[in-house]
């Protein structure tokens, strides 16, 4: 019974597609990137410009701009830290 209603009518849970539950899954996923992305670049880059640079990149690119430090700078930083 819906609380406060006094009418007794039933609750029915909203019933979530396959759709909507993989668009969620990828908007997780994309986030933890993001974030990860983010984390990197600020802990990894040497050079303060560069940091800044990149972390701006990332921040307002969202997804684009965390997979472009992926592409173009996350190899880089991971070799020299060896």
């Amino acid at each position: 019974m819906l609380a406060g209603t006094g009418h007794g009518e039933e609750y029915e849970m909203p019933q979530i597609t396959f759709t909507e539950l993989a668009i969620l899954f990828l908007l997780a996923v994309n986030t933890a990137f993001w974030v990860w992305m983010l984390v990197e670049a600020v802990t990894r880059e040497t050079d303060a410009r560069q940091r800044a640079l990149w972390s701006v990149v990332i921040v307002l690119g969202q997804g684009l701009g965390a997979l472009a430090y992926f592409v173009a700078r996350r190899p880089l930083t991971t070799k020299t830290r060896t």
